[in-house]
């Protein structure tokens, strides 16, 4: 099983999984260990019953799945962008659309073509993004 914390290490024996969470107080691990309320636990401070709590959480999980604590609410520090998909039918209005776009204040993020049906009819789409 890999550590749930750093996912640089790999144990078959979740005693030693245990024992690595255990030893290590850098940020990975204690912000692993603190949702199961184990801070107290790393740094060896706790001994076999504390290990054992840890293997206790390891259990059940397979052998390539990653453990992970029970989710917490984060706080979103960032804005959402805004798309809008455009579809043009020819191509001598895509420079037209696309400044059109611009001097709203978006800014051209993919760019499409595709052809539909037997006689091809090309269809041109236009991803804008904003914020």
């Amino acid at each position: 099983m890999i550590c749930p914390a750093c996912h640089g290490y790999a144990s078959a024996d979740l005693m030693n999984l245990a024992r690595h969470i255990m030893e290590k107080s850098d940020e990975p691990h204690t912000d692993w260990l603190e949702p199961f309320k184990l801070q107290g636990l790393i740094s060896g401070n706790g001994g076999y019953d504390a290990c054992r709590s840890v293997v206790e959480i390891l259990k059940g999980a397979s052998m390539t799945e990653k453990v992970t604590p029970p989710l917490q609410e984060k706080e979103f520090r960032g804005t959402m962008k805004e798309y809008e998909c455009v579809e043009v039918s020819h191509h001598n209005e895509i420079a037209k659309k696309i400044e059109e776009y611009i001097m709203q204040g978006w800014r051209l993020h993919t760019y499409q073509a595709t052809a539909q049906g037997s006689m091809p009819i090309v269809v041109h789409y236009l991803l804008f993004e904003r914020g």
